[in-house]
């Protein structure tokens, strides 16, 4: 489960912290209020495309982190234990840190990782499906 999201430097956000709670959670607002922004920052932790274009002007660098309670989800704890990282409490932190040089760096509870290795890890831990996704099921 996500349980907490910070974003710096991405965008229009210059720092962000959202926690989540159990269950079921709603980012709302108006038009233009950001929730993309947040949404492409998910994403961006998941192991997706990186753009140094996402960093926030007059930034240098851009980092997202998202913390998961992997307490109840075994398949996760066994990658971890295979790549020998350890997951404080049932707790990991997946981070993404982005510069204008180009550098993209992974890291998974601080131990730096490939993207792919970032990428085999979230899919077991959260799924994201955006708008107009179920027409492509048609």
């Amino acid at each position: 489960m996500l349980a907490e999201l910070t974003i710096k430097n991405i965008a229009l956000i210059e720092s962000l912290r959202i926690e989540f709670a159990q269950g079921f959670n709603v980012l709302t607002g108006e038009t233009g209020a950001g929730k993309s922004i947040v949404v492409d920052s998910v994403n961006l932790a998941l192991g997706g495309r990186a753009d140094r274009d996402m960093i926030r002007t007059g930034a240098e660098k851009g980092m997202v982190q998202a913390l998961f309670d992997i307490s109840g989800n075994p398949r996760a704890q066994a990658f971890l234990k295979e790549l020998d990282i350890d997951a404080d409490d049932g707790i990991v932190a997946v981070r993404r840190e982005l510069s204008r040089s180009g550098r993209n760096v992974c890291r998974v509870s601080d131990v730096v990782v490939p993207v792919n290795t970032l990428k085999t890890l979230t899919a077991m831990l959260m799924d994201v499906h955006g708008q107009h996704e179920h027409q492509a099921l048609m």
